[in-house]
């Protein structure tokens, strides 16, 4: 059987790829690789957690250009909330209580976000999480949410300081069949891969996990 064979090589290559992005990262990788099945299908293990904040997995979450944007959007949105509802907006000088999120925003604004994470072959959170979808995996949907506090403070002529504390949770699989196999030299690679989870017995099966990551920023409008 082709997949057989081939399967150590892979295993073998991956060691060696994922090793620049440190031990967590590579033993999800191998975690997956090594996951046995019957026929095509296996075990899910455990969804594995990510939330220490100073690890090197979060601070990648936490710096990817889809985090960052999704941060912009929302702190601009805080800001046109505030200002269009004259009970929130303080007088000059002045600032709101600290508020959650879901007091100027609705729960389409915060949850399911269209987050895609880029560069697999230099990023975390593309090497693992990629882009999304419903029923991306026997794991089911892969999500992307936010959640957070802020504290709107009027300094006078129109403009407005938001201070906001973030929460992002990333729930993903590492899965290449259906996954999406991006494209150009990653192809290399994500084919194989799903050639071997598509294939009965071989081990390689879906390891889900989740991403908990923290970030506070101050804007004015």
């Amino acid at each position: 059987m082709e997949a057989l064979k081939q399967h150590p090589l892979i295993v073998a290559a991956m060691f060696l790829f994922t090793d620049k992005f440190g031990k967590d990262v590579q033993d999800l990788w191998m975690k997956y690789l090594n996951n046995p099945k019957s026929g095509t299908k296996g075990t899910l293990p455990p969804r594995q957690l990510f939330g220490n904040q100073s690890s090197r997995v979060v601070n990648e979450f936490r710096q990817d250009p889809e985090t960052q944007k999704q941060k912009d959007r929302i702190m601009k949105l805080l800001a046109d909330r505030v200002r269009s509802n004259p009970v929130l907006t303080p007088p000059p000088g002045g600032s709101t209580a600290l508020l959650d999120f879901r007091t100027v925003l609705k729960d389409s604004e915060l949850l399911d976000l269209p987050m895609s994470f880029g560069d697999p072959a230099n990023k975390i959170p593309g090497l693992i999480a990629g882009g999304f979808g419903k029923a991306a995996s026997d794991a089911g949907d892969d999500v992307r949410n936010a959640d957070g506090k802020f504290i709107a403070t009027n300094l006078g002529l129109n403009t407005l300081q938001i201070r906001a504390t973030f929460t992002f949770d990333v729930l993903d699989c590492v899965d290449f069949c259906p996954g999406a196999p991006g494209s150009g030299a990653a192809l290399a690679v994500t084919i194989p891969m799903s050639k071997l989870e598509a294939t009965p017995d071989v081990p390689t099966y879906d390891v889900p996990f989740e991403v908990i990551y923290g970030l506070s920023d101050i804007q004015t409008f």
